[in-house]
């Protein structure tokens, strides 16, 4: 069922726990609010409702993150270290490629086949990798910034596309604040989407 959904399963874990209390405080839940909007239109007092319902949320968001406290401090370190080092290999990327003159786009989206792509992760930039960017950026028609963006963050990742597409990554930090804040990011979003809808 989960992977029908418009929302990863993590998303999926949190929307089901704040559906516990949702239901039985508002008549219905989230889930059903983002899958069926149409049901909601013109339902009394709707959006104030909506709006109640995002407050929860971010309630219940806030209350999860507080069991987190000393692991934000180890996460910000590493935030930190990857946006800084993100920002040194896209002024590498975007240095060689203007030599070389191959494009370098950031676009805000791509269409990627992964079947016919190379990825190469690293730990951490130095730069000995700069002449590894050079013969990849030489391979290649384009390059595109695909970074994931996190809060005011970016996982640094670059696609090499030419014969045979290249993406170098940095290895992105794991941690559970990440994933709740990702939760609560896409919920929020959700929310403002169904909110439009049914305004």
């Amino acid at each position: 069922m989960a992977n029908q959904l418009p929302w990863d399963d993590n998303v999926d874990m949190f929307i089901k726990d704040l559906d516990t209390n949702l239901i039985k405080k508002y008549g219905f839940g989230l889930r059903n609010l983002f899958l069926n909007p149409e049901k909601y239109i013109g339902k009394e007092n709707i959006l104030d409702t909506i709006t109640n319902m995002k407050n929860d949320a971010d309630t219940y968001f806030s209350d999860v993150l507080e069991d987190y406290a000393n692991e934000q401090k180890n996460l910000d370190v590493q935030l930190e270290t990857i946006n800084t080092e993100s920002r040194q290999i896209d002024e590498v990327i975007t240095n060689k490629a203007a030599v070389a003159r191959v494009p370098y786009i950031k676009p805000m989206l791509v269409n990627r086949n992964v079947e016919r792509e190379e990825t190469i992760i690293i730990e951490h930039y130095d730069e000995k990798f700069d002449q590894f960017i050079g013969k990849m950026i030489n391979g290649s028609d384009y390059i595109a910034d695909v970074s994931t963006p996190y809060k005011q963050y970016a996982f640094g990742a670059w696609l090499f596309s030419g014969a045979k597409n290249y993406v170098l990554a940095l290895n992105p930090p794991t941690s559970p604040i990440i994933t709740i804040n990702t939760a609560n990011d896409t919920i929020n979003r959700l929310i403002g989407e169904t909110t439009k809808l049914l305004g």
